[in-house]
């Protein structure tokens, strides 16, 4: 209680360098989703996955790419079988490269069980890309309006905000504008005028 109203929280930035990289062949002319980041088992894939496999048996598929190293096994895991069509990961990438594939995607999918802060959220929003995320309280601070959230353990709402965002144009682009009018909160300069105030706030 003695330190709670001497705490002030400095918002982080985004740390990808936003440049001006093509698409990569491969991946042109097809929208998608974009799940960015290296597995881990709070990246919660599956979920991802049964997601994805709702909207395929009812005739509504959703292409959906990974960036990222799979660090535990759990994406082969989830991906056997049929899953492999529904979620195409690409590795590990150079920073030009997840650049152009993040300022193309549909949206960011992100249905994490926990994070620590969510930095994919920033720099996708960053390049006004809406997002879609787990309704976990890290995710509901950091992403703002400029994304839908779908409640863990909810596979069919999750695929439905996924549906949604891919096929509703007019919704997609109000939230890219919110998106990107929020990332403004994360900026470099607005985290080094928090992180200068506090500095001097406490040579005073």
């Amino acid at each position: 209680p003695a330190l709670r109203n001497r705490t002030r929280v400095v918002p982080g930035a985004g740390v990808l360098t936003v440049g001006n990289a093509p698409l990569p062949p491969a991946i042109q002319g097809k929208p998608y989703i974009l799940l960015l980041g290296n597995i881990t088992p709070n990246k919660n894939v599956g979920f991802l996955i049964e997601a994805l496999r709702l909207l395929a048996s009812e005739s509504r598929p959703v292409r959906a790419l990974h960036v990222g190293r799979d660090l535990t096994g759990d994406l082969a895991r989830a991906t056997t079988g049929d899953g492999a069509a529904l979620l195409h990961s690409l590795g590990g990438l150079e920073d030009s490269e997840l650049d152009a594939i993040l300022r193309h995607a549909t949206a960011l999918v992100q249905p994490s069980l926990y994070e620590g802060f969510g930095l994919p959220i920033i720099e996708a929003q960053e390049r006004g890309i809406p997002i879609i995320t787990s309704h976990i309280s890290v995710f509901r601070e950091v992403m703002g309006d400029g994304g839908l959230l779908a409640p863990l353990g909810r596979a069919d709402e999750l695929a439905e905000a996924i549906y949604k965002m891919s096929t509703d144009k007019e919704l997609r682009e109000d939230l890219a504008a919110k998106a990107l009018a929020n990332s403004a909160r994360y900026s470099w300069d607005a985290s080094a005028e928090a992180a200068s105030g506090v500095i001097l706030q406490a040579l005073r």
